[in-house]
């Protein structure tokens, strides 16, 4: 089963987006940072107003993006989104090519961590793209997710 969660609410980019950066934009051309003279005394205003209200409520947004990100990381253990890829080796002088899967762990901050396996060689899986393949990569990534929370990585 795979659903797309939206984005996790994420307290530090919403108030960066009302300090820092709404301050500043990016002129790609002259690559520079410059300041912006869009705001109006009114829209500066509101801003502050917002940026106060974030900080009075640091503590409850982050309590709710941390069980956001908790939530999610439970469902990707047990459904994780799964993708298959047929690699080069990258040793010099090397023809072999391999199967890996991957996954991503959802991190608090709104990063994910790329979790990758090794499936093994060309001649194994000649046809990876079998619905066999995906439940076996599937069962090797849940395998490895729960291996690694135990060891304390994730």
């Amino acid at each position: 089963m795979r659903i797309k969660f939206p984005q996790i609410l994420c307290f530090e980019d919403w108030l960066n987006l009302f300090t820092k950066e709404a301050d500043k934009f990016y002129d790609s051309k002259q690559d520079v940072y410059k300041t912006k003279q869009l705001e109006t005394p009114e829209m500066k205003e509101m801003r502050k107003e917002i940026i106060l209200s974030l900080e009075k409520s640091r503590e409850v947004i982050e309590g709710v993006e941390a069980k956001m990100v908790k939530y999610q990381q439970a469902f990707t253990l047990e459904y994780p989104p799964v993708y298959l890829a047929m690699l080069k080796d990258s040793r010099p002088n090397s023809e072999s090519y391999y199967l890996t899967a991957k996954t991503f762990w959802p991190m608090v901050g709104g990063k994910k961590k790329e979790i990758r396996i090794y499936m093994g060689t060309k001649e194994k899986y000649p046809k990876y793209k079998t619905p066999l393949v995906m439940l076996e990569a599937r069962n090797k990534i849940r395998e490895t997710l729960k291996d690694r929370i135990e060891k304390g990585e994730l």
